[in-house]
């Protein structure tokens, strides 16, 4: 409020208005507003290991993360040059997933075009839109005024086609700039505190801290954030915390859960019974997505990947919900495995990834079996 109060102040004394707007914008405005949707979301707090790693970045709230076709790109350029924004699109180099994985990380904002025909760019923004998610990003998507509903997700997207001008694009910009998210729920502090504890070395002298920080029945999220990112920078690049959508959940050591990301269609059924049996046989619970039973499908989702120890993913079709929970998977960096039905189709942002071809259901069992092995005995020597 006081910094609101000092804007208004500045823009009474200015001699040109609309000069003087354009500059608390950028260098005032916007930054305080990637404050405060941190703040807003402090209850979410979460560690994380992503699978991308995380080195130091710092967040530009001049710079908005851009995913989608080459016309969509284009028709943005001039409302984002007329705001003083730069765009993070897609750069030409040998290793594209890292790339825009830094992008997403330095973006104050995304926005997720899913109006292209080719299947691997919508794949990839999709892909990207859970990544940005998993970080508590502003996102927008943009959907084809004709075009059905891809995934379950709460946002509504804006409507625009490669044959429209971009007239629209000031306000869209201007929308995922100053979004925040109404948060409600519970808090996902205290798990978080108690996860970092349990991950210091014995004898460490912050654990002692954070385990009487951890069984509080109220942790300040400011105070928690202050006492672990110190604790996490020892621990080297991949511990990282986040601050999500939703409030974080972790696996439990009693109960190991496979969660397991595959389109909800006939043709699958049997790949599911498949990979249920092979997890029946490794002693591991399976879980899928379509088995909650709540109208809130993603957040669900999201806390279901948070409590699996693996994932298996399957990207047969490249379907858009896949990859957006493939994308919350790698952002918190869960053991992920990747699996296809023939050929695969894929997007560059997982072209270098390893993925496993099965052709009938007894041969995905057999990869599951073989990956939940690897993963219990990487555990046993961990």
């Amino acid at each position: 409020m006081v910094q609101e109060g000092r804007f208004r102040d500045e823009l009474k004394k200015a001699a040109d208005v609309d000069a003087e707007a354009h500059r608390i914008e950028h260098d005032e405005a916007r930054p305080f507003v990637a404050r405060m949707r941190r703040f807003v979301l402090r209850e979410h707090l979460t560690y994380a290991q992503p699978f991308r790693g995380w080195g130091p970045v710092e967040e530009d709230s001049n710079l908005v993360f851009v995913s989608g076709c080459d016309e969509f790109c284009s028709a943005l350029a001039p409302a984002a040059a007329e705001r003083a924004l730069r765009l993070a699109i897609r750069p030409s180099g040998w290793d594209t997933g890292l790339t825009r994985w830094t992008q997403l990380r330095q973006s104050a904002a995304g926005l997720f075009d899913l109006t292209s025909d080719d299947v691997a760019i919508r794949a990839a923004a999709c892909y990207q839109l859970g990544c940005a998610l998993a970080l508590g990003k502003s996102v927008a998507v943009v959907a084809r005024p004709d075009a059905k509903r891809l995934f379950d997700i709460d946002i509504e997207p804006w409507q625009w086609a490669p044959e429209m001008d971009g007239s629209g694009f000031g306000d869209l910009l201007d929308a995922v700039c100053y979004g925040h998210y109404a948060t409600h729920g519970r808090s996902s502090v205290a798990a978080t505190v108690r996860e970092v504890a349990a991950r210091l070395p014995a004898g460490h002298s912050g654990g002692g801290l954070l385990a009487s920080l951890g069984s509080s029945p109220r942790v300040d999220p400011v105070e928690a954030l202050t006492l672990l990112e110190p604790l996490l920078s020892e621990a080297g690049q991949d511990s990282a915390l986040l601050q999500p959508l939703w409030p974080g959940s972790y696996p439990s050591a009693a109960l190991q859960r496979c969660f397991h990301i595959t389109p909800f269609a006939p043709e699958f059924d049997a790949a599911c019974r498949a990979v249920k049996a092979a997890c029946k046989g490794a002693g591991v619970e399976y879980d899928r997505g379509d088995q909650s039973g709540r109208l809130d499908v993603i957040p669900k989702i999201w806390e279901k990947i948070g409590r699996a120890a693996t994932s298996l993913v399957d990207l047969t079709g490249l379907n858009p919900n896949v990859v957006l929970e493939l994308g919350l998977a790698h952002a918190l960096g869960r053991p992920t495995q990747l699996v296809t039905r023939g050929d695969p189709m894929l997007f560059p942002e997982i072209s270098r990834l390893q993925v496993c071809k099965y052709t009938t259901p007894e041969d995905l069992a057999g990869l599951v079996a073989e990956f939940l092995k690897a993963q219990d005995e990487d555990s046993a020597h961990g």
